[in-house]
């Protein structure tokens, strides 16, 4: 199940990549396989805050959609305004764990009178993500079904 949280507006900095839908099972772990070799990744890391590294997937279109590596960042060049949020915490290694929930976080959304509102926060704090008790803090923002 999942809590609803109200976020205020937030922005964000970082890498950003197009990504197929049909091929976002692969497109977007390896787009962190690139961002996370690249010489800039590292100054990025060093000022994440408490919301730690982030993957956003937004601006979907029939065949794609947007995904940033970063972090919230005032001086942000992607701007999420404030909005409600279906909030999940995900337990599990990484890629997978989020990959696998994706499905079932939507299918909880809108059996609970609400819908995926086009965007998605992966938030990922410090630690191991290849362990199998990782947590990594999703939110879908959602709104009311009509």
């Amino acid at each position: 199940m999942f809590e609803i949280k109200e976020l205020p507006s937030l922005r964000f900095r970082g890498f950003i990549e197009k990504i197929d839908l049909d091929k976002r099972s692969t497109g977007v772990p390896e787009f962190w396989g690139e961002v996370t070799a690249d010489e800039q990744f590292a100054p990025l890391y060093r000022s994440m805050d408490h919301y730690g590294i982030v993957g956003i997937s937004y601006e979907f279109t029939e065949t794609d959609s947007k995904y940033l590596i970063g972090i919230q960042s005032e001086s942000g060049d992607v701007t999420f305004e404030a909005s409600i949020y279906a909030f999940f915490i995900v337990k599990g290694s990484l890629p997978g764990s989020v990959r696998r929930f994706e499905p079932e976080g939507i299918k909880q959304i809108h059996e609970s009178g609400y819908m995926f509102d086009g965007v998605m926060i992966e938030m990922y704090p410090e630690g191991d993500p290849s362990r199998d008790d990782y947590i990594t803090e999703v939110y879908f923002k959602i709104k009311r079904s009509s």
